[in-house]
């Protein structure tokens, strides 16, 4: 025990997830506390009952993963992980955005990066895919859970298919700015604006696809992992292709916790779940929902500052704490270096432009340019996603294998849909994630032979390390 360190209670029940352990340990017997409670049988009236009789106080059912949120006096927890139909009580703990902070970046020499298809999605082919494909999202649903959206901005007002809002007492219209930004780098339509002196223009990477707006974090930038967890399951309903999510926690549980679970069931689902891996800066520290197998995790890489490719000093590394390697892919989110920051410019609250840095800034163009290959043919399945990636990623320092830095790089859509990676013999047997055998058509360009999607790891290839089987 740490010197000092008060430990209220004891807590063995195997039941209790660590995070809450931690926060048994340090609260008051007497305190309030939220919780996620995961059952083993269906969330019918008995069981809520029984819930609600040992004390939980029921605010939200969520049926996709057999879970409710709520809360319930310290001194309770063990009396409801007791119960036999509970299968774990999880800390519904704070999530908050993964842009870098602002008093980081306050009073520093900026570079200024533009977020449109000349620059940042020039080097993912985007600019070839517009105007040799004719491929710009149309069709395609992204959800954006964040702050919300300015829903009047220029980039957006005819953007948004879709609006709603997870958290008490607050619209969808964003107040902070970061929900704004997200959602213009995926599909913003062409803008353009005086920005600190300079005239910009700025574009989505998927400028004619259908946004989802959900607001699962306050004005103030954080939340709760019950609310993204509701809003995932809402995106779900409204029909989303792709769920773009620059948002997470401190701390992982090896892709155990609550809203990692939901990630890896709408994955299994056919919905492609694009995450910010975080900027803490350390190995080991990509928080939830990011360390969740069924994620497509997002880091960062700088646009030129000091020089392109270069991992972002505030990124989150990898591995997981269980040894699995992510980041997936990574993206241009700006940098943050002594004298100077590196910033990516798009849409901010109101109709103005703002510059923001972080994972958060890389992971919604990605979920751009997934969209751009969903409108090519590309079935929404998370392993095909991932082989695309593998295929096209390019690095500052190029290598065969995928890194807890870079992941497999920074992808090229233009690539994908030219369709030469589909030759390639291990097409026929990559498969990281899904647990059943199918085969699907690549309707993408030349690439019109059917695919064979084995539920296997990859096996004696030298492309990826394994990574474990979802249990449950």
């Amino acid at each position: 025990m740490v010197e000092g360190w008060v430990v209220e209670m004891e807590v063995t029940n195997p039941k209790i997830s660590p995070k809450l352990r931690k926060v048994l340990e340090m609260v008051k017997p007497e305190a309030t506390i939220p919780v996620i409670v995961e059952l083993n049988v269906p969330l019918a009236g008995e069981a809520i009952s029984a819930l609600e009789g040992a004390g939980l106080t029921v605010k939200e059912k969520i049926p996709t993963v057999g879970m409710v949120s709520g809360k319930i006096q310290a001194s309770l927890v063990d009396k409801i992980a007791s119960l036999p139909f509970v299968k774990e009580v999880y800390y519904d703990e704070p999530v908050s955005i993964q842009a870098e902070p602002f008093f980081r970046i306050k009073g520093k020499e900026s570079v200024l990066v533009p977020v449109s298809e000349a620059t940042t999605g020039k080097e993912m082919g985007v600019d070839t895919v517009w105007g040799e494909f004719g491929l710009t999202g149309k069709g395609v649903k992204v959800a954006v859970l964040d702050t919300g959206a300015s829903v009047g901005h220029p980039m957006l007002r005819d953007a948004i298919a879709e609006t709603f809002s997870m958290v008490e007492g607050e619209s969808v219209e964003d107040k902070h700015g970061h929900g704004t930004w997200c959602s213009a780098a995926i599909a913003g339509r062409p803008h353009e604006d005086m920005f600190r002196g300079h005239m910009f223009e700025v574009v989505g990477m998927a400028p004619e696809a259908d946004l989802i707006v959900g607001k699962v974090l306050s004005n103030e930038g954080s939340g709760q992992t019950s609310w993204v967890i509701k809003g995932m399951e809402k995106a779900a309903e409204l029909g989303a292709d792709i769920i773009s999510m620059s948002l997470g926690s401190m701390i992982s549980e090896g892709g155990r916790s609550p809203d990692s679970k939901m990630v890896d069931a709408l994955s299994r689902k056919g919905i492609l779940c694009v995450v910010a891996a975080g900027n803490s800066a350390l190995p080991l520290s990509i928080g939830s929902p990011g360390d969740a197998r069924g994620a497509m995790t997002v880091g960062s890489v700088a646009y030129d500052t000091p020089a392109m490719l270069v991992p972002s000093t505030f990124e989150s590394r990898g591995p997981t704490i269980d040894w699995r390697i992510k980041p997936d892919v990574t993206c241009f989110g700006g940098n943050v270096l002594p004298e100077v920051t590196e910033l990516l410019v798009t849409a901010g609250t109101g109709t103005s432009l703002t510059a923001l840095a972080g994972t958060s800034m890389a992971t919604p163009q990605v979920a751009g340019i997934t969209a751009l290959l969903v409108q090519a043919g590309l079935p929404r399945d998370r392993d095909i996603l991932e082989y695309v990636f593998s295929k096209t990623g390019k690095k500052r320092f190029p290598t065969v294998f995928k890194d807890p830095d870079t992941g497999w790089g920074l992808p090229n859509v233009a690539k994908a849909i030219e369709g030469e990676i589909w030759n390639s013999p291990d097409a026929q047997t990559f498969n990281l994630f899904s647990e059943s055998i199918q085969k699907v058509t690549m309707p993408l360009s030349i690439a019109l032979e059917p695919l064979t999607v084995k539920a296997a790891q990859l096996m004696g290839l030298d492309l990826t390390p394994k990574l474990a089987v979802i249990e449950g």
